[in-house]
């Protein structure tokens, strides 16, 4: 066909997906990821 193909993204950027992985498959709540934002972990 003649339809140009289309791409969404070709990745995501790094650290996307950290919010989601922290709190549903490490179990990090807010105030978890705060402190350890403060003290340079991540």
């Amino acid at each position: 066909t003649e339809t140009p193909i289309r791409t969404k993204w070709v990745c995501r950027p790094v650290g996307y997906d950290n919010k989601q992985v922290y709190r549903k498959y490490m179990g990090f709540g807010p105030s978890r990821l705060n402190q350890l934002k403060k003290a340079g972990i991540i």
